[in-house]
């Protein structure tokens, strides 16, 4: 409904209601007052939700306006949802139908003068049911606050939509997973099998997925009952005014309890989604049927299937081998208080499903939801968290919600044939999420990756993960796709490929054709063996061997920004030279314990723009935000590695980092759909491949042209033993054509950055000559075989 009506309608129709109230009540604290301005909203809008469906007669709104208390008469045909403001101490609320009682019906005259003019009517009378569910998320930016002076005012609180975590989820993402994982289970099923399904969604909401599974399940038992005919078709099935079959509301109903369940913190969207689904089931009644709801309402009795309650705390899922800690009570300084527990609403699984869990293989059929993103309120207390890091292995020390959310849904399927179904922020493909990887790779057989972008903004970009709970085999593939329009994505990744990076990156854009390229890298030497990498962020070099090593010494700021082969100087007599005089003679070179700092020559990498951008600097220039630092010697300082044990001198790795097939590896790597690709990480630097050749003694990388070329003189009658010497030198000559290269391009940088503007321009085209020399070298020396460069140069 939000996407019908301007925002501004809607803040109007609030600010109506509310100046009503408050002249009613003015007693009521701004909280007090906003909630129960929504929950008075929220119905209004339900009871002609109503009448458009044919639910409740024609112009039942009015006659609940024209009443003497239209709350109570509101209440009576079961609109006005008895839920709690979320964030309220338990009790601390009165219910909105005492607070309201005695409400004059002028007050409610205003919107519902609105919502029957033809304009608004039309619009309305076509919402989707889960749009009640968009209202909501907009009230939540949108909040009532209240001067001492009475002034009402609506005012931006994109803050208590964030500690809320709720997002409403589009429909073409609600959709896929449905199609991905509900879809499946259904295929080919026999009826009575069918029946058995248990769906939930542990983070519903207002609903958008119920709604989306029922509207699919309706359609499913209809067609089935279509082909089943006879009987069958008899007792299940009607004929609607325009001649289509339906399915006949007691059937319509006994799927939805049947199938669906979910559970929320959040009291107000679990009675949304409840009202949601009564839209979608009882829709197209007789106006016998109609009169008879307004008169004497009955609803589905939703209250076993939708429950409000925390998903992450309360007693054990049944059957789960990792019970988790005991929640009340107890000598530890990070137990649960009663008052904590009344707040967090734990929720025991086996009790409130007896039917899902008291079966043989206890579970559900299909978990799916949106879970909560970020640092909710829900896990804001210190004691909440010490209690979830017990229960939960992969939450880490961020305590962002939806971690806990992948292990705890995956616990409550069913083993084997379970269907897990999530939306996750995009960053758990690559960041530091390797727990959350692992457990979804070591529980889960993947099905589907779905990568598509910042469709919930102003949150994260998103993806969606779709598996069975079960082992996957050696040749299981997963399906990988980006919905991005200006680089679309469709192919399938061997779900072993992800478990063969050390960090478990689940990385979307790794093609078969990508692999057999990196693959043929896998034995190479990288950076970290025999260069010392230093991020930023951390205290110690990085090796491939330890890339999660997270504590190294920060290195003082940049000195301006770094362009390929160049860090530019600060102008003499800039604001910030003293600074940096003290920086390199004074406190600043000083190291532990007061020492002075060693200057030695290092290569400064970042990304600029799209591309990797790296520069030697003979001193000891400073890295800064985003800059990382290569130096001679392995990272490893229990080894003996100097600079002697490589071939590949600073001048050559810097040009080897300016190239294209760098940036194509880092791009490939780790690559962010959408963006040119993630943030240069230290990890991802130290296990950079470099060419064979960079080792002495080891010969050029198999596949390359002067390699192919070799082959072709082996039987020119040379010796094997003169022949391997001979590659040596050639690889290593190659290597030192590398270095050099590196340093008279070094060189044209310098002349390029002092040069005025008459003579740039012939040194721009010469620095363009020499960058595609050495991109060119490069991939001789990495061995890219001429029908693979097509791959690189795409990117």
């Amino acid at each position: 409904m939000v996407k019908d009506l301007r925002g501004s309608e809607l803040d109007a129709w609030r600010l109506s209601l509310a100046h009503g109230v408050h002249a009613h009540a003015p007693a009521l604290e701004a909280h007090d007052l906003d909630h129960a301005v929504q929950v008075l909203l929220d119905a209004m809008l339900f009871v002609f939700a109503c009448e458009s469906r044919g639910i409740l007669p024609a112009g039942a709104l009015r006659r609940v306006c024209a009443t003497a208390s239209p709350v109570a008469s509101l209440q009576r045909i079961g609109a006005l949802a008895d839920a709690r403001a979320p964030g309220d101490p338990a009790g601390a609320q009165r219910e909105v139908a005492q607070q309201l009682e005695g409400l004059p019906s002028a007050v409610l005259d205003t919107v519902a003068d609105r919502l029957y003019a033809p304009t608004h009517a039309r619009r309305l009378a076509a919402m989707p049911p889960e749009d009640l569910g968009r209202l909501y998320e907009h009230a939540l930016d949108r909040k009532l606050s209240l001067s001492g002076n009475g002034r009402l005012a609506l005012e931006t609180s994109p803050a208590t939509h964030r500690s809320s975590g709720m997002y409403y989820t589009p429909p073409d993402v609600v959709d896929a997973l449905i199609h991905s994982s509900v879809a499946p289970l259904f295929a080919g099923q026999p009826l009575k099998q069918a029946a058995k399904v248990k769906i939930l969604d542990p983070a519903c909401g207002s609903g958008s997925f119920l709604v989306g599974v029922y509207r699919y399940l309706l359609g499913w038992y209809r067609n089935a009952y279509l082909r089943a005919g006879g009987d069958a078709l008899k007792a299940h099935l009607t004929r609607s005014g325009v001649g289509t079959w339906t399915l006949v509301a007691p059937e319509r109903i006994r799927i939805l309890t049947q199938h669906l369940h979910g559970v929320d913190l959040d009291p107000h969207a679990v009675a949304l989604a409840r009202r949601a689904l009564y839209l979608e089931a009882l829709e197209g009644d007789s106006v016998e049927a109609q009169e008879g709801r307004f008169e004497n309402p009955t609803w589905p009795a939703l209250d076993h299937n939708l429950c409000c309650g925390n998903t992450l705390v309360g007693p054990e899922v049944p059957e789960d081998p990792t019970p988790p800690p005991e929640l009340p009570g107890g000598a530890r300084g990070d137990s649960l208080h009663e008052a904590q527990l009344d707040t967090l609403k734990p929720f025991d699984w086996g009790e409130a499903f007896p039917e899902v869990f008291a079966r043989p293989r206890p579970g559900f059929d299909v978990v799916l939801c949106d879970p909560p993103r970020g640092r909710t309120g829900s896990i804001d207390s210190g004691a909440v968290r010490a209690h979830l890091r017990r229960r939960y292995e992969t939450l880490g020390p961020t305590p962002e919600v939806f971690r806990p959310f992948v292990e705890q849904g995956i616990r409550l399927l069913r083993r084997r044939t379970g269907f897990f179904a999530m939306v996750l922020p995009e960053h758990v493909l690559y960041e530091e999420h390797e727990g959350t990887r692992g457990y979804l790779l070591e529980h889960l057989a993947l099905t589907h990756i779905d990568w598509w972008g910042p469709v919930l903004s102003p949150a994260a970009d998103i993806i969606t993960i779709v598996g069975v709970r079960k082992r996957h085999g050696r040749g299981h593939a997963v399906a990988v796709s980006a919905h991005d329009p200006a680089h679309p994505l469709s192919h399938r990744i061997p779900q072993r490929v992800f478990l063969t990076n050390e960090r478990l990156v689940l990385n979307l854009g790794l093609t078969a054709e990508k692999r057999r390229i990196v693959d043929r890298l896998s034995d190479n030497p990288r950076v970290g063996d025999l260069f010392c990498v230093i991020d930023e962020q951390d205290a110690e070099p990085l090796s491939e061997d330890s890339t999660r090593s997270g504590a190294l010494r920060a290195l003082a700021r940049s000195r301006g920004a770094l362009v390929p082969y160049h860090v530019p100087r600060r102008a003499a007599g800039s604001e910030d030279e003293d600074e940096d005089e003290d920086e390199e003679h004074g406190a600043g070179a000083e190291g532990e314990g007061g020492q002075v700092a060693r200057h030695c020559p290092q290569v400064l990498v970042r990304r600029v723009g799209d591309r990797l951008t790296a520069a030697v600097d003979p001193g000891d220039c400073a890295g800064g935000t985003h800059v990382l630092t290569i130096r001679a010697g392995a990272s490893d300082r229990d080894s003996d590695t100097e600079g002697a044990r490589t071939t590949l001198a600073l001048e050559g790795l810097c040009a080897l980092l300016n190239s294209g097939f760098a940036t194509w590896y880092a791009r490939t790597m780790e690559p962010r759909c959408g963006r040119s690709f993630i943030e240069l990480s230290g990890a991802l630097l130290a296990g950079f491949p470099l060419p064979a050749c960079a080792l002495p003694g080891r010969r050029e990388q198999p596949g390359s042209g002067r390699a192919d070329a070799d082959a072709g003189d082996s039987d020119s009658g040379r010796s094997p033993g003169g022949l391997a010497l001979m590659r040596r030198a050639r690889a290593e000559a190659t290597c030192a054509d590398l270095c050099e290269l590196g340093r008279q391009r070094a060189a044209l940088a310098e002349q390029q950055a002092a040069a005025g503007e008459d003579a740039r321009a012939e040194i721009d085209e010469r620095c363009q000559a020499m960058d595609a020399e050495i991109d060119a070298l490069v991939l001789q020396l990495y061995g890219v075989p001429a029908k693979e460069l097509g791959i690189i140069e795409k990117t």
